[in-house]
């Protein structure tokens, strides 16, 4: 019986990496088929192909690609479950506190950024960045990495923390940045766990587009002039706000999970009342 469970386990986890790569590589032949095909297109309309627009689009057509995959062979539309209205706010406090902590961390700590030239040509056409960097991408990856990773992989252990950190390790490698592998961690585990607890998108997609349209506008940082006295003092960054954020964190979402229970517990006793009068009445028949 045992070995048959154990099979059943790493069935789990072949699955969800199956479904995984299966998106990933349909992604990327829908790039490349576009890039194939961008500069003939393109010919049509002007005279030359801009870079940054080819790479911003085929960027779209990779991340949409994801989307329509995840629609297609999987029920994600089901997983959008109500929240309760006063946690929405809570989402993109929790992405803004770490992303401080993060813009903190970077200004003491050296991380090569390998794609900042890409980043910045891209950039320089703000509004198709934000709408493909900003939102669709955190759309299709939320649904991708939580969606459908992560569900599968909420079979593979009955403790949820192995799954939540494979997705969250795996989320971080796909960047393929170390600047961005170094946010997208601590960010895969804070969305994984929500993910579990709430079993619904919101959060994370929420979480996950807050982060990108804020670092998709670079003015937006730069706004923050309090971070420029603590990137120039690291030690009071690292020795006070990031732990005082890391705290605010995990206090916010220690309450969205009181919430979120107390939202399921009621609904719970709503359908057993409704069903428990429903058969009373159906027993004078």
């Amino acid at each position: 019986m045992s070995t048959i469970v154990k099979d059943n386990n790493k069935n789990y986890l072949a699955i969800a990496f199956k479904h995984l790569l299966t998106a990933l590589l349909i992604a990327i032949i829908g790039s490349w088929c576009f890039q194939l095909l961008y500069p003939a297109i393109a010919g049509i309309f002007t005279n030359t192909a801009k870079n940054e627009i080819n790479i911003i689009y085929s960027h779209l057509v990779f991340v949409v690609s994801i989307i329509l995959w995840c629609c297609y062979k999987f029920p994600i539309v089901r997983q959008f479950k109500k929240q309760p209205l006063s946690t929405l706010t809570y989402y993109p406090i929790i992405a803004v506190l770490a992303l401080i902590c993060f813009i903190i961390v970077g200004s003491v700590i050296d991380i090569p950024n390998y794609y900042q030239h890409e980043l910045e040509s891209i950039m320089q056409e703000k509004f198709l960045c934000i709408l493909t960097m900003g939102v669709i991408q955190p759309i299709a990856e939320e649904f991708l990495f939580r969606g459908v990773f992560l569900k599968e992989l909420l079979k593979w252990k009955s403790n949820p923390w192995w799954a939540i950190g494979v997705s969250a390790i795996t989320f971080s490698i796909i960047h393929l940045n170390f600047t961005q592998m170094i946010s997208a961690l601590p960010l895969g585990i804070i969305m994984g766990w929500l993910y579990f607890k709430t079993q619904s998108l919101w959060p994370s997609i929420i979480i996950h587009i807050t982060n990108n349209s804020i670092c998709c506008i670079p003015s937006s940082i730069d706004s923050l002039s309090f971070l420029d006295i603590i990137c120039n003092h690291p030690l009071i960054g690292i020795l006070i706000i990031v732990p005082l954020n890391s705290i605010l964190i995990f206090l916010i979402i220690r309450k969205i999970n009181y919430k979120t229970e107390r939202l399921w517990t009621n609904l719970q006793i709503y359908i057993s009342c409704h069903f428990l009068s429903f058969l009373n009445k159906f027993s004078y028949f």
